[in-house]
């Protein structure tokens, strides 16, 4: 079985940007894709900018119309997928994680744990986060998910060691300042850090990032990456192009354990 990380191009647009993740995810079945992994808020992008009359209208009900667009996707295509959403519940918002399962049913929900996903200033009674790391059982093994800046938790980090899921889903949101894609500045700045992490939480880990203009608060770079349990880097995706990452999972497993 393959899982396939995708690296979507993010616009202004939520009905565009959502027309570009399904006709990606029938290219990743094509590809023999039985899980798919979304960057974070891949339906709008990390647009919030900690105005609740701008932000809350980019939320999305969970569950609600996309979760069930997604739903009957994974179910017509028969994949597991995982996608990063802006998730509105009343009045507050999330950075959410969904994994939907092949039935079309929302089978873990993830809220970001760490904060910095909205300025310090932003409302607490409006910008939340998350306390559970839930873990769900998947024809692929056992899957937690962190979100972005999760992963530079320590507290976050320990727990996720702790609990030893088979795979670590890591959705991201991120860019440079100057907003290059500026592969030599990952490989060498980004890189070890992430191999540091990633060993610390002890566990296989899936990283996609989409890809973004500055018009969507400040861009991203894109980019994909496979990194065992040890620190490893088994595949990855280069940035700065839109595409996806297809890798085999048996393969990335015996990777995992060299």
């Amino acid at each position: 079985m393959n899982v396939a990380l995708l690296v979507n191009q993010v616009g202004p647009d939520p009905t565009v940007n959502l027309a570009r993740i399904v006709a990606m995810v029938y290219q990743a079945c094509d590809q023999g894709a039985r899980l798919i992994v979304l960057p974070e808020a891949a339906h709008t992008g990390l647009v919030n900018c900690d105005d609740p009359m701008y932000d809350l209208p980019q939320g999305q009900p969970v569950p609600g119309p996309l979760t069930k667009a997604l739903g009957r996707l994974c179910l017509r295509c028969a994949v597991w997928l995982e996608c990063g959403v802006l998730e509105r519940e009343d009045d507050r918002l999330y950075d959410t994680a969904l994994l939907i399962a092949s039935d079309g049913q929302i089978h873990l929900k993830y809220r970001r744990i760490q904060p910095h996903w909205h300025g310090r200033t932003a409302d607490p009674l409006v910008y939340g986060q998350g306390e559970q790391i839930p873990v769900t059982e998947t024809p692929f093994g056992r899957i937690a998910c962190l979100i972005c800046g999760d992963l530079f938790d320590d507290s976050v980090v320990s727990r996720v060691y702790t609990i030893k899921p088979d795979w670590l889903l890591w959705p991201n949101a991120r860019c440079f300042s100057d907003g290059s894609h500026d592969q030599m500045r990952w490989d060498r700045d980004e890189m070890p850090i992430i191999r540091e992490r990633v060993a610390l939480a002890g566990c296989t880990t899936l990283m996609t990032n989409y890809l973004a203009g500055l018009e969507v608060n400040g861009g991203g770079f894109g980019g994909a990456e496979v990194i065992a349990g040890d620190g490893r880097r088994l595949a990855h995706y280069p940035l700065g192009t839109p595409g996806m990452l297809v890798v085999e999972m048996d393969d990335i497993r015996k990777l995992a354990v060299q």
